[in-house]
């Protein structure tokens, strides 16, 4: 998935294998953006002898690039064949330039959402909902954020919510992804995100729909008739 405009939320698995270590501010940006294309297998597969490094890009451009690719990396279908030891590698590395370059641009909103992952991964829980929560603060209304928030909390049991049941989330946490599905909602491209939560997460579609209810009727309808499509055995976005 690219930032803002394409949603291919749960396929994209490699923009972001910016792994060299670079002394000097050129080499860095070239080596960085020579390797964005690499696979995601293949960082794993590095992975398993050593720590991943991230160039040391100061371009926004590049710095983009690569946390946006430690999120595929994170989230992607490949993290969840990945052997232990290397997954928590990669997320280590990710953490450390989420941490990188969030002290230069401490607002920068997909840096505090590999935080939130990463630390997840590295058993820091408590670490993660504070991070996630910076990632909503800082850009509660850019809809690739917001839906790549949702894949990682939703579609992949980031944090461990308990959406449903007696024990309820924690009512920031909750408010931040009713916020997300909201915007989310106003993007015809990002709706089948949310029909992906729904036939994915049975003990979270009361939640989902109950915060959809409360979405524009217009906007309401354009989810209602890309589920009952999806319901049908059409592809998603064939609805009607």
């Amino acid at each position: 998935m690219q930032t803002p405009g394409l949603m291919p939320l749960a396929l994209s698995a490699g923009f972001g294998g910016i792994f060299v270590i670079a002394l000097w501010l050129l080499p860095a940006e070239l080596a960085g953006q020579r390797r964005a294309g690499r696979g995601a297998a293949s960082i794993y597969l590095q992975a398993l002898g050593s720590v991943p490094e991230f160039a040391a890009a100061r371009s926004w451009r590049v710095q983009q690039a690569q946390l946006t690719g430690c999120d595929d990396l994170l989230a992607g279908p490949t993290a969840k064949i990945a052997d232990t030891q290397a997954m928590q590698r990669v997320a280590e590395a990710c953490l450390k330039r989420a941490d990188q370059v969030l002290r230069s641009s401490p607002t920068a909103a997909i840096a505090h959402l590999i935080r939130a992952q990463a630390l997840v991964l590295l058993g820091r829980p408590d670490e993660a909902e504070v991070a996630f929560l910076l990632a909503q603060k800082t850009a509660p209304y850019e809809g690739w954020l917001a839906a790549r928030r949702l894949r990682f909390v939703l579609l992949n049991s980031g944090l461990g919510l308990p959406l449903s049941g007696a024990t309820a989330p924690d009512p920031e946490i909750d408010l931040a992804l009713r916020v997300d599905v909201m915007t989310v909602l106003q993007t015809n491209g990002y709706l089948p995100l949310l029909v992906q939560i729904y036939q994915r997460q049975p003990e979270r579609r009361a939640w989902l729909l109950a915060t959809v209810e409360q979405a524009p009727i217009a906007r309401k309808r354009a989810f209602l008739a890309l589920l009952r499509g999806a319901l049908r055995g059409a592809p998603i976005g064939e609805s009607g």
